[in-house]
Order: C-alpha cells, then sequence, then structure tokens
C-alpha cells in the first residue's frame, strides 16, 4: 500500500509555495543582512576576524546541524527498521517546520530588538544550526509530500530549488532596501514577521493533511492488471480486509 498524494492543483500548488516560503526565508535570515551588518559591526570598532566570527557563524552552524541530520540519517539506515511512510510522518515534518521558523522568528527579534556583537553571534549561530533542520525537511516535503514522478513533484522541487538561489541573490538587495528607509531594526522585525506568515501558511497545510486513519490509500497496478486501477480504501476499510484476511 502507498499513499494517495494525488491533490488538486490549487492546494498542491499551496503545500509547494508553502515549503518554498520557508527556504526563503531561512536564507534571508542570512544574505538579507549581508549589506549592513558588516559595516555596522565595523563602524563600531570591531575587527575583521571578530566581524568575519559573526558572518561565519551562520556557516558553522549549518555545518554542525547539517552533520547531526547526517548520523542521524545513518544511523536509521544501519541500525533501524525501514517503516512505510504514513501521513503522521509527513504531518510530523510540517510541525518540524514551523518549530523551526518560529525559533528563528524569536532569534530576529531578539537581534533586532538587542543588536550587541554578543546577541549577533548567538543568533546567527542558531539561525543556522537551524536552517540546516529547515532545509532538510523542506526538501524531503518536496519530494515525499506529492506523488513520485508526477508534475506537481517536479514543481514543487523546482520551486525549492529556485526559492534557495533566488533569496541568496535578492537577499542583499531586500535588506539594503528595508535598512535605507526604516533602519537596521526594521530589517530583523521585517523577517520575523515574514516568517510568522510562513508558519501560519504551514499550519494550514498541517491541519489540512489527512490523518493515517482517514486518507485513502492507492494499492499499485498489479502486472496481471497495469491497466486497471484498483480500488481505493479508507483507513477503517483496510482495517477490516486485513481482518478478514486473518
Amino acid at each position: 500500500m502507498a499513499l494517495n498524494k494525488e491533490w488538486g492543483w490549487p492546494y498542491a500548488m499551496f503545500c509547494a509555495l508553502s515549503i518554498s516560503l520557508c527556504i526563503v526565508i531561512d536564507i534571508l535570515q542570512y544574505s538579507a543582512v549581508l549589506s549592513f551588518l558588516p559595516q555596522g559591526l565595523k563602524d563600531d570598532g570591531y575587527q575583521s576576524h571578530e566581524i568575519s566570527a559573526v558572518v561565519g557563524s551562520y556557516y558553522w552552524a549549518g555545518f554542525l546541524g547539517g552533520s547531526c541530520i547526517t548520523s542521524w540519517q545513518i544511523r536509521k539506515v544501519i541500525a533501524m527498521e525501514e517503516e512505510p511512510l504514513k501521513w503522521s510522518h509527513l504531518k510530523g515534518h510540517v510541525i518540524n517546520l514551523i518549530i523551526g521558523l518560529m525559533c528563528g522568528a524569536i532569534a530576529l527579534t531578539v537581534e533586532g530588538l538587542w543588536p550587541t556583537f554578543g546577541v549577533h553571534f548567538i543568533t546567527r549561530f542558531a539561525q543556522g544550526f537551524l536552517g540546516a533542520f529547515l532545509f532538510f525537511f523542506s526538501f524531503f516535503l518536496s519530494i515525499e509530500l506529492f506523488q513520485a514522478k508526477s508534475f506537481q513533484q517536479r514543481i514543487a522541487i523546482t520551486m525549492s530549488t529556485m526559492a534557495l538561489h533566488c533569496a541568496e541573490v535578492f537577499g542583499p538587495f531586500f535588506g539594503a532596501s528595508v535598512f535605507m528607509r526604516f533602519g537596521q531594526r526594521a530589517v530583523f522585525l521585517t523577517l520575523a514577521g515574514m516568517s510568522l506568515f510562513g508558519q501560519l501558511m504551514l499550519f494550514i497545510v498541517y491541519i489540512t493533511l489527512p490523518g493515517d486513519t482517514e486518507r485513502y490509500t492507492i494499492t499499485p497496478r498489479t502486472p496481471d492488471n497495469p491497466s486497471e486501477k484498483t480500488p481505493l480504501l479508507s483507513g477503517r476499510e483496510l482495517k477490516r480486509e486485513r481482518g478478514r484476511a486473518a
């Protein structure tokens, strides 16, 4: 049995957009401040190695987070039995994205209200560590939330990839525009507001995804009858059929 992940196009695009926005917000947390933060720290009297520590802490923390994810996935492959994918797994990954964005929004708010050297370093580090998990779960959902090898899945993966590159390229321009008009604090608070909006979209995805016993599952077509679709069974009907077979 495989999950039936064939969505209507409006809902599929909403899910793909929610996932892509998560990546955009994560990248903007780093790229949007590059246009003013290093110069601001220099004007405050900090040396080059101190400025590079603040800016680079994002990437070092991202490397640490990526190492944690990789180690966990290797452990799952070596020491744990493979478990069939369930709707609860996908909903759990959506919750992970919401929590990651929420923590990032808190860090951005703190950074905007108390822009000291130590706060910049700690919040940059935290955002980089959380960003590794946001990347992993975002791209995972881009693949697993949609029917395998479907056009919707290709669109979702493409949107996530484009979100990554566009946020990297246009982030400094966005940060500079807000900074020139409203100041440094406005940049961080704007990013925090965008994060809250992304959390709202992901929460809508979470509550609209089916539960393990509510969504229909679809049986793959058999080699003996590849042209005819097999009937759809709900979770309750599936349990009833298994009981009869036993």
